[in-house]
C-alpha cells in the first residue's frame, strides 16, 4: 500500500495548496491547530501507515493511564456542512472503544471508534454544520479500552465544495458485473440475472449470490481526492473491505461502505479502480470529487473475458477484499477481465451455464463438487448436474477454453456420509471431461486441484487463506496457455513451451492402443480420451511441440 508516511511531504504541501476552499488536514504535528490538553501522549513511528511525520499514543484508563485529551481545531475558511474523518494507525493492542467527540455549530457528537479496524485511512465519523474559524473542534480522550488510543489526523471535508458523481455517469466503467442496473438510490451490483437470483433450484443461496465479489469500477479524473460510496441492499452480508488502485498500484482501502483516495498526481489524470467486498449486496451511490476536477471518458474495456465459476472457494470465503481471491489475481496476472460466478455454500447448478448465451468468454475455470461432496454425497447426481453445466454452456460457447478443476485440498474428512470419498468426485469430473474430449469437444481440459493446493494454502479445513488464493492463482496462470487454447494442454510442465521435458511426460504414459493407463495421472496425455495413450495422442502431440523457450503454438 503506497500512502501514510511514504509520501506525505508531497501530500502536506499539495493539500496545504488545496486546503483553502475544500478541505482542512490537521495533523498531531501541526502546532497551531493540534494541542495536548491533558496526559501523556507518546511520539511514535512504530506502526506503519500513519498521516505526516509520526502519531501519538496514550495508554488508556482501563490500563491505569491518567486521564489524557488532545484536540483538533482547524481554521475553516467557510461556514457550512463538513464531513469529518479521522485517521490512525491499528494494532491488537488499540482501542476499540476510543472517544471521539466533534464539536460542531449545533452541539457535540462522540462517537466510539475501533481502532483496531480500518487504520492508516481516513474513517468518516459523520456530517456536521460548522462556522467559519475555529469555534469547531474534534477531541480525542483515552477513557477507553484495552491499552492504547492513537491521536494522529483529522480531515474536514467542506461538501458546498465538492462535486458529485452520478453512478449512472457513462464515464464510469463498471468491470465483472454483468447483470449491474440502475435501482432506487444508485446502482445495483450483479453477477447473477434476476431471472436466476428468483430460480428455486435448491443447490445455491440468492441471496450470497447477490453479492459482489469480483466487481469493481473504474473513474479517470485530475481531481487532487476522489470518495466512492456504496449502500447495503438485499442480499447477504459479511462486512469486507473496498480496496482502490491508482494507475494499477495498490493505494487505500476503505470500510465496507465509504472509501476515500488521495491522487498520487494532483492536476494530472489518473485512473482509479475500486474493488468491491467479496461477500457484501451492494448498490453503488456515487463518486465525490472536489469542486472543478474532470472526470475522463475511458476507453472500452477490451480484455478477454473470463468466467470463473464455483463454490465459496472460488467465490471468495474468509477474504476481506476481491483482490485476495484466486479468480481476480489469476485475471491479473492474465491480463483478463474477471467475472466471478463463484457462490459460497453453492452445489453444482446447470442454470448457471445458460445464463450467459448472450455473453462473450473467452476463458472459464469450474470449481464445482466441495458442497455437493458435504451436503448430499451423491456422484451419480453430481455427474448429471456437471453435465447439463457444460452442456448448458456449450450451446454458446461451443470453442470457448473451460478448465474444470478437481476438488482441491481439504483437511476434512475424505469419505462423505453416503461413502462416496473425495477421489470419487475428482474421477467424476475427469471422466465428464474425457467422454466430451472423445466426442470431438478439444477445448476442455481437467486441471488438478491436488497439483494446484496443498493443506498449507489453507485458511480453515477447505477454504484458501490470502497467501493460499495467490499460489493457486499462480498455479493456473503457469497452466492456462489462453489464448493458445489447446496447445497449452500438453505444456505438463507449465513453463509456456511444448519441448522435449513435456515428451518425457508424454512418454512414460505411452502404452500402445487397447491398454489401460500405466498410472493414475496419465489422463492427461490421452488426448483422444480412449483409455489409452497411443500414436493417436503422439500425433496431436506433436502437432503442438515446438522446442525449449518458444511461446506454446495456438490451435
Amino acid at each position: 500500500m503506497r500512502g501514510g508516511v511514504l509520501r506525505s511531504g508531497f501530500l502536506l504541501l499539495a493539500l496545504a495548496v488545496f486546503a483553502g476552499a475544500q478541505e482542512i488536514i490537521v495533523d498531531n504535528g501541526d502546532s497551531a491547530s493540534f494541542t495536548v490538553l491533558a496526559g501523556t501522549w507518546i511520539s511514535s513511528t512504530t506502526a506503519p501507515g500513519y498521516y505526516g511525520d509520526n502519531y501519538l499514543y496514550a495508554i488508556t484508563t482501563a490500563s491505569g493511564g491518567a486521564p489524557g485529551e488532545v484536540e483538533w481545531r482547524p481554521d475553516l475558511p467557510a461556514t457550512g456542512q463538513y464531513e469529518v474523518y479521522v485517521r490512525y494507525t491499528v494494532g491488537a493492542n488499540r482501542a476499540d472503544n476510543a472517544p471521539i467527540t466533534v464539536n460542531h455549530r449545533d452541539g457535540s457528537v462522540t462517537v466510539a471508534v475501533n481502532q483496531q479496524a480500518n487504520g492508516s485511512q481516513w474513517v468518516l465519523l459523520g456530517t456536521f454544520p460548522f462556522d467559519a474559524g475555529t469555534a469547531g473542534y474534534v477531541r480525542l480522550s483515552n477513557d477507553a479500552n484495552p491499552t492504547v488510543v492513537i491521536a494522529d489526523a483529522v480531515r474536514f471535508l467542506d461538501l458546498s465544495q465538492v462535486q458529485t458523481i452520478a453512478p449512472t455517469d457513462p464515464r464510469i466503467q463498471l468491470e465483472g458485473a454483468f447483470f449491474a442496473a440502475p435501482d432506487v438510490g444508485g446502482f445495483l451490483l450483479r453477477r447473477f440475472s434476476e431471472e436466476i437470483l428468483n430460480s428455486t433450484p435448491g443447490t445455491f443461496s440468492a441471496d450470497v449470490a447477490r453479492t459482489a465479489s469480483g466487481i469493481g469500477l473504474r473513474v479517470r479524473t485530475d481531481g487532487s481526492w476522489i470518495r466512492a460510496t456504496f449502500a447495503q441492499t438485499e442480499g447477504y452480508w459479511r462486512a469486507g473491505t473496498l480496496a482502490v488502485y491508482q494507475d494499477g498500484v495498490p493505494d487505500a482501502i476503505g470500510s465496507a461502505l465509504d472509501v476515500y483516495a488521495a491522487s498520487s498526481n494532483p492536476g494530472e489524470p489518473v485512473t482509479f479502480r475500486i474493488l468491491c467486498p467479496p461477500y457484501e449486496s451492494l448498490v453503488f451511490t456515487g463518486l465525490l470529487l472536489e469542486a472543478g476536477a474532470s472526470v475522463y471518458a475511458l476507453p472500452p474495456d477490451g480484455r478477454p473475458r473470463y468466467l470463473a465459476v464455483g463454490d465459496s472457494i472460488t467465490h471468495g470465503s474468509g477474504m476481506m477484499r476481491t483482490d485476495q481471491t484466486y479468480p481476480w489475481l489469476l485475471a491479473e496476472a492474465k491480463g483478463w477481465q474477471c467475472f466471478n460466478l463463484g457462490v459460497g455454500g453453492s452445489r453444482t447448478t446447470p442454470s448457471f451455464g445458460s445464463m450467459l448465451n448472450d455473453e462473450p468468454l473467452d476463458v472459464v475455470t469450474v470449481l464445482w463438487g466441495q458442497n455437493d461432496f458435504t451436503a448430499y454425497n451423491d456422484v451419480p447426481l453430481f455427474i448429471s448436474r456437471y453435465e447439463e453445466f457444460l452442456t448448458n454452456l456449450r450451446q454458446f460457447h461451443a470453442a470457448t477454453p473451460v478448465y474444470c478443476l478437481t476438488l482441491t485440498a481439504s483437511t476434512q474428512p475424505e469419505t462423505g456420509s453416503n461413502g462416496y470419498t473425495r477421489e470419487q468426485y475428482r474421477w467424476a469430473v475427469r471422466d465428464i471431461v474425457a467422454g466430451r474430449r472423445a466426442a470431438g469437444d478439444v477445448n476442455i481440459q481437467v486441471i488438478e486441484g491436488l497439483e494446484i493446493s496443498t493443506t498449507a494454502d489453507l485458511l480453515d479445513t477447505v477454504h484458501l487463506s490470502a497467501t493460499g488464493n495467490a499460489n493457486v492463482a499462480t498455479c493456473l496462470a503457469a497452466i492456462i496457455h489462453y489464448p493458445c487454447g489447446r496447445c497449452g494442454f500438453f505444456d505438463f510442465d507449465h513453463d509456456g513451451d511444448v519441448d522435449l521435458t513435456d515428451f518425457g511426460v508424454f512418454g512414460a504414459c505411452f502404452n500402445g492402443p487397447n491398454r489401460p493407463p500405466v498410472y493414475a495421472s496419465c489422463h492427461i496425455t490421452d488426448f483422444d480420451a480412449d483409455s489409452d495413450v497411443d500414436l493417436t495422442d503422439f500425433a496431436e502431440f506433436a502437432t503442438c511441440f515446438n522446442g525449449p523457450n518458444r511461446a506454446a503454438r495456438c490451435r
